[in-house]
């Protein structure tokens, strides 16, 4: 058609002159998958398929909202910045000489009342209780009762480990105990509370 009946048409149907003159792309569907599936189900299954899709759709918007509604409760939790000045294994010992001296952020409700110092742990001899990266809190003590946690000094080496008569106990069932006899330089740091 010429361009001056392209327009006329145009007007008449209420449609772009684009739409008349340019070539649609051919793959492009016309109906979504869904519509199409819809559209073969007879009215009863076209019911329930609506009723679905309205349910949700509701479960979407519901779970936006409560998304957007969503308050951490660590936001008002107060902290408190203190020195973390050790560091233990639970593994295979870690010699000490200075001081780590770095800091680090603990909510106050989970700070004890009582300790003298906190130390960064490397290793996994004492999961699940214990794991590689917490932080312990240490009360200062020349000497710890049997069945404790503690922090202890073997032959220059730190660890964090359970006292058992003769030995420092494993918790981790995967790595050995350490043996302890007279040839040995022990020296307890003090008690994880």
């Amino acid at each position: 058609p010429r361009i001056d009946k392209i327009e006329m048409l145009a007007n008449f149907f209420n449609v772009s002159k684009s739409d008349l003159v340019e070539n649609k792309n051919a793959e492009t569907p016309t109906t979504s998958p869904i519509q199409s599936i819809y559209d073969q189900l007879t009215p009863p299954r076209q019911e329930k398929a609506l009723t679905y899709l309205k349910k949700q759709l509701l479960e979407q918007k519901n779970e936006n909202i409560v998304s957007e509604n969503i308050i951490s409760l660590d936001d008002y939790r107060e902290s408190k910045t203190l020195p973390v000045i050790g560091v233990v294994t639970a593994g295979n010992g870690i010699t000490q000489d200075d001081n780590l001296n770095i800091e680090k952020c603990f909510y106050t409700d989970e700070i004890p009342d009582d300790y003298d110092a906190i130390a960064y742990v490397v290793g996994n001899s004492m999961e699940p209780k214990i794991k590689n990266g917490d932080y312990l809190f240490i009360k200062n003590t020349p000497q710890v009762d049997y069945n404790t946690i503690g922090i202890f000094q073997v032959d220059g080496a730190n660890y964090v480990k359970k006292l058992r008569q003769g030995y420092l106990e494993s918790l981790n069932p995967e790595c050995a105990d350490i043996q302890l006899d007279e040839d040995n330089d022990i020296r307890t740091i003090g008690e994880v509370v």
